[in-house]
């Protein structure tokens, strides 16, 4: 440990850390106590965000979980942390919050967003006693889009008129 008051993080009502997160010592009457850590709700695995097609896919693992009651998808344009909104949620796979199992969990995120756009995501963790972390950025890049069409009916007889469907904007269509 550090004596260095510089070196020393104040946590909210959670204790007093070092700049390693160890517990520092706090002198009561010339004696060390040390304060105890915070269990942390879950232990992360891995957090990635990926296109796939025109939709994000986001997966996440956990090592552990304690107390852990869902998370909270939040994504953002510009990544900035004021600007993040929730757009789903889920909840934990552990029974009763609690898990020393490896768990896996994903989502889909159906946008409608131009080419060339960022979305940044992160996951808010969120306990039973309504405590949160939250996970590192994960930002996807849009440069392709994938636009699926269909015409109804197919083939067309001469006096129909087709029916398109599209999952983006079709700038031509070509008839032969």
């Amino acid at each position: 440990y550090t004596n260095n008051p510089a070196s020393v993080q104040e946590v909210g009502e959670t204790g007093i850390w070092d700049e390693n997160g160890l517990p520092f010592p706090i002198i009561t009457e010339n004696a060390f106590e040390l304060e105890k850590p915070t269990i942390l709700p879950i232990e992360l695995g891995e957090f990635t965000a990926s296109v796939n097609g025109n939709d994000a896919m986001l997966n996440w693992t956990t090592l552990s979980e304690t107390n852990n009651s869902h998370f909270i998808i939040e994504s953002s344009l510009n990544g900035l942390s004021n600007s993040f909104l929730p757009i789903n949620s889920v909840e934990s796979q552990a029974v009763n919050g609690h898990s020393d199992q490896f768990l896996s969990y994903d989502f889909i995120d159906k946008l409608t967003i131009s080419k060339g756009e960022h979305i940044y995501y992160r996951i808010k963790q969120v306990d039973f006693n309504e405590t949160y972390t939250y996970t590192p950025i994960r930002f996807v890049s849009f440069e392709e889009l994938v636009v699926k069409s269909s015409l109804f009916p197919n083939p067309v007889s001469k006096g129909e008129s087709p029916v398109i469907t599209s999952t983006g904007e079709i700038n031509s269509i070509k008839v032969f």
